[in-house]
């Protein structure tokens, strides 16, 4: 089978953004296991074998009055042939002599002008050698996608001239106000895919429409996906997300509801090796952009921004990314804050390398932004029989970020996932930290300190991450051991995949109890192996149940370890990433007695099926406080006081007096907003002076 590639002559966008890897494939799946980003589309060339019941088959595209052709293809529920460029010769081909006797559907691309036109013939019998022309003019709906923020204001990228200079670049012609526009638009047709994917188009002069199509049955939607942001001199970015979809039976101009737009601020905390360096050049933002077809991982878009330093420790995004639930296309977008920084040499030049804490994909629009828990990115563990899922996720995991209005990344004690190695890695094995709302903390894996120890063909590698810092204040650390046989030919150790804690009253996500009885516990285990598939760079990943599952909670730093309930929930598993689900309620291990307060360690053991083990202590994992570490209502009235990462966040008053005393009455903290910053406040027992509307509240407080 040959491969084929799409190049286009064309005006793309160019390299305004650092970092930016951005892998689409809308032919071929490739699949090499030591990739950290894997990015699959939906299609699969097929690899049938010329027989009595295939035919020759031609695509005959017209090349008048300026149109360049550009790749083509047929296709239908069972197979799919690329007709182009040949990626190894670089020659065009335009026959092929292994299709299958069918009915199919076919397609052809073609560009002028800087814009898109594209005919697809639906429902075509293929029975004998033949030849199918394609005319471009043929496409004759115009489509144009239009972006409005919250105000309705259009969303307008630079526009370029239609000429290039002597060098290949455009000159601006008219500035715009979004910056940093990624566009991908597909074209799917319903139980195949994505048949058509669409790389970014400059806005020139010239071009009056982005794409030109030919009217298509219900069969087939378009849709479109695009970043952008806006930002003022004096304020951090903006950051919009949305996604388009539409029926393909008119010309029209597609426009997003402006009232529909969600905003998602997330804050993140800093890693206490970033507070060490206090590089302000450090925390820069990005994001990972995401779509996926039937589940499957199409594209993944992330850039980061590294001439732009944030302001606060925090991003803002703009949503409009509803699931296409009759298509099954979702897109979604995952937070990026730079916590950490340090020069390393490319080339021979010193760079920047940014480390940065990841959240977790969200989508949804202003009714409600939903996280979806799609496994660890790179862990490898996604991948089974060639699949790398990303959606819909365990629902189980998933909370609605509006709900969490001071939701803190970066403010626990991770746990530590580790990427097995393959034959590629030589032995080495790549950890994760994951914090307690999923997101990825980067930094601890560039600080993690390492110990082998080996007797006999018995490994024991020891993983430490001290880069933990909660509350400005309280340190901490994971401890990881994997221990194995290393003569086996499965090495890969049991592993952590997930852990989660919520209040068993409210329902929230949170690692803060006002008592023990109110702690669910919840997390996820994969006992995984390394399968090798049918062709060489076909391995991939299966998922075994753990032979034991052990978790123990102590007070931080005593070692009294106390075995906890442990039970498992064989229905919620759904995929490798995410492992097999397990939880626990303090309150069926200790039952009516209450845990004394303060910060406690979970320790987990898990035994694997080849005989190996992990054993990962996550210290401190959760704390029990009856004060200011929970919501909690004061007296009868709409006040509420709550704790959040460096934050006391007073709500159900406007703009209070806050006063904060140490025990022995001296002034520890003040301010006139709903706010008040405790960072570097000591633990310790304080009084909260509350005042507004002309009377005032004493709280007291154990930070």
């Amino acid at each position: 089978m040959r491969k084929f590639v799409f190049l286009l002559m064309l005006a793309v966008v160019p390299v305004l953004l650092v970092g930016q890897q951005r892998v689409l494939r809308s032919r071929v799946s490739q699949f090499k296991s030591e990739s950290k980003y894997v990015v699959k589309s939906p299609i699969l060339e097929t690899k049938n074998i010329k027989d009595s019941n295939t035919v020759k088959l031609t695509l005959s595209p017209l090349n008048a009055d300026g149109f360049i052709a550009v790749e083509g293809a047929v296709y239908n529920e069972n197979n799919y042939y690329s007709f182009g460029l040949d990626e190894e010769t670089l020659e065009r081909v335009d026959t092929r002599d292994d299709v299958p006797i069918g009915t199919y559907d076919l397609y052809y691309l073609f560009t002028k002008n800087n814009e898109y036109y594209i005919v697809v013939k639906e429902n075509v019998k293929i029975e004998k050698d033949q030849i199918v022309s394609f005319d471009p003019k043929d496409a004759v709906l115009s489509v144009n996608i239009i972006s409005l923020d919250e105000t309705g204001q259009e969303l307008k990228p630079n526009t370029y001239s239609d000429e290039e200079d002597d060098f290949g670049s455009r000159r601006i012609v008219k500035n715009g106000n979004a910056n940093g526009l990624s566009v991908t638009t597909f074209l799917i047709r319903k139980n195949v895919g994505t048949v058509v994917l669409l790389p970014q188009l400059l806005k020139t002069e010239s071009q009056k429409s982005f794409l030109h199509i030919n009217r298509l049955s219900d069969q087939y939607r378009l849709v479109d996906t695009r970043s952008m942001f806006k930002k003022a001199d004096d304020t951090d970015p903006v950051f919009y997300f949305l996604s388009y979809c539409s029926k393909l039976d008119e010309s029209k101009d597609i426009k997003n509801d402006p009232e529909k737009l969600g905003r998602y601020v997330q804050r993140f905390t800093i890693s206490k090796e970033g507070a060490k360096a206090n590089d302000r050049k450090a925390h820069i933002p990005g994001f990972i952009h995401i779509a996926s077809y039937k589940g499957e991982q199409v594209m993944n878009d992330h850039p980061h921004f590294k001439d732009i330093i944030l302001k606060k420790d925090e991003l803002t995004f703009m949503i409009d990314m509803q699931p296409e639930e009759e298509f099954d296309f979702a897109t979604m977008v995952v937070p990026r804050f730079g916590d950490y920084s340090k020069k390393i040499l490319d080339m021979g030049r010193p760079i920047d390398s940014f480390y940065f804490t990841e959240g977790v994909p969200v989508l949804g629009n202003a009714d409600e932004l939903k996280t979806v828990l799609r496994g660890i990115v790179g862990s490898s563990y996604s991948l089974s029989n060639d699949v790398y899922i990303v959606y819909p996720g365990l629902d189980s995991y998933s909370f609605n970020v509006n709900e969490y209005p001071n939701l803190t990344l970066g403010n626990s004690c991770p746990i530590m996932v580790p990427e097995m190695p393959t034959e590629e890695s030589e032995g080495l094995i790549f950890p994760y930290y994951i914090g307690r709302f999923g997101e990825i903390m980067g930094s601890s894996t560039s600080f993690v300190k390492t110990k082998e120890e080996k007797d006999g063909n018995m490994i024991v590698k020891t993983y430490t991450d001290e880069n933990v810092l909660i509350d400005n204040s309280i340190e901490g650390k994971n401890i990881t051991m994997l221990k194995f046989d290393s003569s086996k030919k499965n090495v890969m150790t049991p592993t952590l995949q997930y852990l989660q804690l919520r209040s068993i009253s409210s329902g929230n996500v949170t690692d803060r109890f006002k008592e023990s009885n109110d702690v669910r516990i919840s997390f996820s285990v994969a006992d995984v192996e390394l399968v090798q598939g049918d062709e060489d760079d076909n391995e991939y990943y299966k998922c075994n149940k753990a032979k034991t599952v052990k978790a123990f909670v102590s007070l931080k730093g005593k070692d009294e370890w106390k075995e906890l309930t442990v039970k498992e929930s064989p229905e919620l598993y759904l995929w490798p990433s995410l492992g097999y689900y397990y939880s626990s309620l303090l309150k069926d291990s200790f039952k009516d007695i209450q845990l004394p307060f303060g910060w406690y360690d979970i320790k987990f053991v898990l035994e694997g099926t080849n005989g190996s083990e992990e054993i990962q202590i996550i210290s401190p994992a959760f704390k029990l406080d009856s004060q200011a570490s929970i919501e909690e209502k004061v007296k009868s009235d709409d006040l509420r006081v709550l704790k959040s990462g460096n934050e006391i966040v007073v709500e159900g008053v406007v703009n209070p007096g806050l006063c904060l005393f140490s025990a022995d009455g001296v002034v520890a903290k003040t301010c006139s907003s709903n706010h008040l910053d405790i960072s570097g406040i000591q633990s310790g027992i304080y009084l909260l002076r509350v005042e507004f509307n002309g009377s005032s509240r004493i709280i007291k407080l154990n930070l």
